[in-house]
């Protein structure tokens, strides 16, 4: 079978790194790509494959489920990160796998507060207490502070009218 491409996410790092795996690799196979792509994987850090909720088994024998051409990987010391959205006057919090992404927990929160999707097309995920507003397709292990939490209030995108 031809190699297929994968996306490695460094936790401590902003780059994504690509790596070529067999179509049938294995969780030792992904370890050495990581370990070749010069990436450290500290103790307890887990490996999650796109946005499933939870970690490869670190016992895992035979081919991964889940791998396959354009796969993202995302090494995390956090098995969920704590994701608190506020919205108005009202907030909400809800655990979410380390590579899930901004998009999905705009997703989640628009369904949570019953936001019409005409509006809801018109709000952006903003980091609390800043003006950053990530980009919808960032894993949220690159957002989360030490304690695996992040915050977001969904507010009004700003559009320049001319």
């Amino acid at each position: 079978m031809d190699p297929i491409t994968v996306f490695i996410h460094p936790a401590d790092r902003d780059d994504i790194v690509e790596a070529k795996l067999a179509a049938e690799a294995t969780l030792k196979d992904v370890l050495a790509a990581i370990k070749q792509a010069g990436i450290e994987l500290a103790a307890g850090t887990a490996l999650f494959i796109d946005e499933q909720p939870e970690p490869i088994d670190d016992g895992a024998k035979g081919p991964l489920k889940g791998l396959k051409n354009g796969t993202h990987i995302h090494p995390s010391r956090c098995r969920r990160i704590k994701v608190t959205v506020n919205y108005l006057e009202r907030n909400a919090t809800e655990p979410f796998a380390p590579g899930a992404t901004v998009r999905a927990v705009k997703g989640w929160a628009v369904r949570h507060f019953g936001i019409k999707p005409a509006d809801a097309g018109e709000h952006v995920l903003q980091l609390v207490n800043s003006t950053v507003v990530p980009p919808t397709d960032t894993p949220l292990h690159r957002l989360a502070n030490a304690q695996c939490e992040v915050g977001f209030d969904l507010v009004p995108e700003k559009r320049v009218e001319g």
